[in-house]
């Protein structure tokens, strides 16, 4: 059996997911597809080629590629003011360890939210970062009527965690961005992205919306139990199939394996015409200093941050994912991951839809598998 089918069908057979599916790219030619399980338990539909799954935090790279293509039209620059753009992050505020707020030192800039160094958290952080946020949000009302532009306002009445620039934290620089887009190109984000990307690149089945033929597609979203128990998500995280949402540059896309491989190799052949081979550059080179790179995530090892992706530094860290120095991508919160690896011509796009995820013990053994199956055909 192939390396990368048997790893597919292990995950599921071991109860880890419900169905997945993996589609691997070498030198611009399609060496593998493969799927397993089903896509919804419930009906026994079977997990395939053109299931619908929700991207979650891959959204941010489309989101990066979108600000790199306002950078070639010299709308934006990394230096760029956000205040510039949304005049409400003019006069931000940072969270002293007492609960005391003091004006920000530095100003916040394109690229800090390009590189997460904003300050900017998720409403996860520590207290009472959440009660911050919990109290703006609620005050939006019904957030399935909320536009991008209304969702960045209520984010800009929140504090920093640090001065722009001081630290590395994982957050919603890149849902702020989103907001940039809108304010700057005057149109939607979901209508920006569709033409600059989904359309020139044929990707039909991805967007912010599903119509019905998508939704008939779209995978069940799991939970994972403590005793590893699969359940559908009883919220679904407030990703409803049927229902419109706010379009937020961090997350919310939906998309297929196909879709998002034609996005993936876009990036790979250096931009195919639709950015320049400077921008994907830029996007794929690590941006972070040292002192922001001892705040960025301790595994996996041997990576730093470029725009809004991983980027692989030394590759001599790196035995968990078998990639080469210079790959790059990003993973979402429900198990999918993009890998692209230029010095191999490798391009890997997986899908599942499980939370937690378990990336950091799935996706080293998918790597793995396609590692093996490259070495396989030489």
């Amino acid at each position: 059996m192939h390396p990368i089918q048997a790893f597919l069908h292990s995950i599921v057979e071991t109860g880890q997911v419900a169905g997945a599916s993996a589609l691997v790219y070498q030198n611009g030619r399609e060496i593998f597809f493969g799927c397993a399980g089903q896509r919804d338990l419930a009906s026994g539909a079977p997990f395939a080629r053109d299931t619908v799954m929700r991207m979650f935090s891959m959204t941010k790279v489309v989101t990066a590629a979108a600000t790199l293509k306002l950078f070639e039209q010299n709308i934006l620059g990394p230096e760029t003011p956000v205040a510039a753009i949304l005049p409400e992050y003019a006069h931000m505020n940072v969270l002293m360890p007492d609960g005391a707020l003091r004006p920000a030192r530095t100003e916040l800039t394109i690229h800090h939210l390009l590189t997460m160094t904003s300050g900017i958290p998720y409403p996860d952080a520590p207290a009472p970062i959440p009660q911050m946020y919990e109290e703006q949000l609620a005050a939006l009302g019904d957030m399935r009527a909320c536009s991008t532009r209304e969702f960045v306002r209520a984010i800009a009445r929140c504090p920093l965690c640090f001065d722009p620039g001081e630290a590395w934290l994982y957050g919603l620089s890149a849902d702020v961005l989103g907001g940039v887009i809108v304010a700057a190109t005057g149109m939607e984000l979901g209508d920006f992205l569709k033409k600059t990307f989904f359309a020139p690149l044929g990707m039909a089945d991805t967007g912010f919306s599903l119509g019905a033929s998508q939704a008939a597609r779209a995978a069940t979203l799991y939970h994972c139990a403590a005793d590893g128990t699969l359940a559908p998500h009883a919220a679904a995280l407030g990703y409803g199939l049927d229902e419109s949402r706010v379009e937020m540059g961090g997350a919310g896309l939906f998309s297929t394996l196909d879709d998002f491989m034609a996005f993936c190799e876009m990036l790979r052949q250096g931009g195919a015409g639709i950015l320049s081979p400077a921008s994907i550059q830029r996007m794929r080179q690590n941006q972070l200093t040292e002192s922001q790179l001892s705040t960025f995530w301790d595994a996996p090892h041997g990576y730093g941050f470029g725009y809004l992706v991983r980027t692989l530094m030394d590759e001599s860290k790196n035995g968990q994912y078998r990639e080469r120095a210079g790959s790059f991508g990003w993973n979402g919160m429900a198990g999918t991951t993009l890998r692209i690896d230029p010095a191999r011509g490798l391009t890997v796009v997986f899908g599942m839809q499980r939370v937690p995820s378990a990336s950091d013990q799935i996706l080293p053994a998918l790597m793995r598998a396609a590692s093996a199956a490259i070495a396989a055909r030489h």
